[in-house]
């Protein structure tokens, strides 16, 4: 009873990012809150954006990793696990899963760290190289979730030397349902983020405004996480005092440039992952 109620509510979970694709899906991309101006702005202003841009960032990420990456990947583990062998069956993946072994613990762990935590973080770089990636926001979202694969995939899910491939089979498929949550992933954040941009209020004395931006909050227990969100701060600010370095994010150079990176880490990166899908299904 309990894993049919934890496959319903994974399905359920989906369900929702699909939704939220279908419904936001066609809203434009904007490029994230960098300088646009030659003039400088005062401190307390790129401060305000910036802080604004984290918690786009924190609430979409965290909210679209949660469905597809915790839900989703809970899913899949199901789904693995249900095809496997009955040798595999109680075996101790590489990730210290039990095969067929569903616990509460388990879920809220892969929900957390993996789904918000990793989906906030990655988030995070989709607002920094959305102004590169074209298109309306689910197209703009789909494209970064294949750069993810392309950059990440060699590493995880697509790891020819993960010894779990043969310990659970079929190995083309347990290689297939992970694969498919990474683009997936991106294809749900791009209209999330997408909509929280239209919409999330600017930090000021409002109460509705304070309570938008606690999700900053997150980041007060976490000393290295706190030091990277403050030098991010320092940076955004400094940016800002350097007037060439202005004028050149601005010039349509810095835009050509960018998706030839883009383009180029993903053509290579993906060629890169699906070599290492064809060892793990040969």
């Amino acid at each position: 009873m309990g894993l049919v109620l934890l496959s319903v509510i994974c399905v359920a979970g989906l369900s929702a990012a699909i939704v939220a694709v279908m419904r936001w899906g066609r809203l434009e991309t904007t490029p994230p809150p960098l300088p646009t101006t030659e003039r400088a702005l005062p401190a307390a202003a790129v401060l305000v954006r910036y802080a604004r841009a984290l918690c786009v960032a924190v609430v979409a990420g965290g909210t679209a990793g949660a469905l597809v990456g915790g839900l989703g990947g809970r899913l899949a583990m199901r789904i693995i696990a249900a095809t496997s062998s009955d040798q595999a069956q109680g075996s101790i993946t590489e990730a210290e899963e039990v095969v067929g072994k569903i616990t509460l613990e388990g879920t809220l762990g892969l929900v957390i760290f993996v789904g918000i935590a990793g989906g906030a973080i990655m988030a995070v770089f989709y607002l920094l190289v959305r102004r590169w990636l074209p298109g309306p926001a689910w197209l703009s979202g789909l494209l970064f979730g294949f750069l993810l694969l392309a950059v990440f995939g060699r590493i995880d899910p697509v790891d020819p030397n993960n010894p779990d491939f043969v310990l659970v089979g079929p190995a083309w498929l347990a290689a297939l349902v992970f694969t498919v949550l990474v683009p997936l992933y991106g294809l749900v954040l791009g209209p999330m983020v997408a909509r929280l941009d239209a919409s999330y209020p600017v930090l000021s004395g409002r109460p509705k405004a304070i309570a938008a931006h606690a999700p900053l909050l997150l980041f007060v227990p976490l000393g290295p996480a706190l030091v990277v969100v403050a030098a991010g701060a320092a940076v955004a600010v400094g940016m800002q005092r350097i007037r060439p370095l202005i004028r050149a994010w601005r010039s349509a150079f810095a835009d050509s440039f960018g998706r030839v990176v883009l383009g180029v880490t993903g053509v290579v990166g993906l060629a890169f992952t699906g070599a290492g899908l064809v060892d793990i299904i040969g």
